[in-house]
């Protein structure tokens, strides 16, 4: 089932380019069906199927989107009802996951494997194939197109979910230490190769917070530590001599913040909110809603708010909100204790700068899937 749930979610991860609806039905198909044959296997075994904690408040989204409709909050019925199944299919992937365990360690070297491939693809694609996907297909785009990540900063994040499971394997591999030192340096690269300014920002900070975690749990100790803590700077230099800090350095030397678009929006943003504390407008509402309450015209189409937390308490007012925190919350420490899924919480905290979890329901679900590995697995 592990083995099952990976490849789903991967086939999500790499059909992310494909702005047909099959591509989304697929995977969201796939979680669904698995969600049922565990269901299934539990009834056959004359049990019940699992329960963890941070089911509750993953669950209560797509049913707060059903209220929504019901009740007529939603101003967009149509896009809230895509929002429902978008967060039923998260919801699936999350119940999936509760079932596996004992089956955290298959899922977490698959997604190491994995997600170090992807990563080394990208990097190459991006500065040899001109903007198409694989080497084949026309995204629209002729440059900075990372593997099936059309949005830079959507590639930072997916490296930000896997750099700490890449991290972890090195710690309990040790006869082949080095060649996971080898792919984490590989995907700090592609950070920089990205040239993310929020997606730097939040890698240094998850090592930062792998580091510590990994210290406090015992994992590393004494010269481990000392041998760990070189071997993560000695990543960073090796880094930016595969990427190259040029791209980088020229975001972060150019960076002004009153020139950042999210600003105006974050504002508007708020004043969606203090409209609509109690209801929202509606899962999926916002890029409908937003022009009404934007206080000035920025030349772009604003289909997201920039910012996930802001765009929640929006579209699904404080409920939704508190929902999200809740889940949020009772998994940082698990995430934390685990080391292996820190990743997920940065990702999530990313969420205050960028949208990680929006858009793209398939990294979404990826990041669900390790958030309820990591929060249940012993390991």
């Amino acid at each position: 089932m592990s083995t099952a749930l990976f490849l789903c979610l991967a086939w999500g991860i790499l059909t992310l380019w494909v702005r047909d609806r099959w591509a989304v039905a697929s995977y969201q198909i796939g979680i669904l069906l698995l969600a049922a044959v565990c269901v299934f296997r539990a009834w056959r075994a004359g049990r019940v199927p699992r329960w963890h904690p941070l089911l509750w408040p993953l669950g209560a989204v797509p049913c707060w989107g059903l209220c929504q409709l019901a009740f007529g909050w939603s101003v967009d019925r149509w896009n809230t009802s895509e929002s429902v199944l978008i967060w039923t299919g998260h919801f699936a992937t999350a119940f999936v996951a509760a079932q596996l365990t004992g089956e955290a360690r298959r899922f977490r070297v698959l997604f190491a494997v994995f997600g170090t491939v992807l990563a080394l693809e990208s990097i190459l694609q991006c500065w040899t194939a001109g903007g198409r996907v694989f080497w084949l297909f026309d995204s629209g785009y002729t440059e900075r197109v990372f593997g099936p990540f059309l949005y830079h900063n959507k590639f930072a994040q997916f490296v930000e979910l896997v750099l700490p499971v890449v991290l972890f394997q090195a710690l309990k591999d040790r006869q082949q230490a080095l060649l996971w030192f080898a792919a984490a340096a590989l995907l700090f690269g592609g950070i920089l190769a990205s040239a993310s300014r929020s997606g730097l920002l939040m890698a240094l900070l998850e090592l930062g917070l792998f580091m510590a975690a990994a210290y406090v749990s015992g994992a590393v100790r004494g010269r481990t530590a000392v041998w760990s803590g070189i071997s993560l700077a000695l990543l960073a230099v090796a880094g930016g001599v595969l990427a190259g800090w040029t791209g980088m350095l020229e975001r972060l030397t150019g960076l002004d913040p009153r020139l950042d678009l999210r600003l105006p929006i974050w504002k508007s943003t708020l004043t969606m909110i203090a409209e609509r504390p109690a209801t929202g407008f509606g899962l999926g509402s916002f890029p409908n809603v937003y022009p009404a309450y934007a206080d000035m015209d920025i030349g772009l189409f604003v289909n997201t708010a920039h910012q996930d937390w802001l765009q929640w308490a929006a579209e699904g007012g404080v409920p939704m909100l508190l929902a999200m925190l809740g889940f949020a919350g009772m998994a940082a420490p698990r995430l934390l204790r685990s080391l292996w899924g820190a990743g997920a919480l940065v990702v999530l905290l990313h969420g205050m700068l960028d949208y990680p979890m929006s858009q793209n329901p398939a990294f979404a679900s990826l990041v669900v899937a390790v958030i309820m590995l990591a929060a249940t697995s012993d390991e």
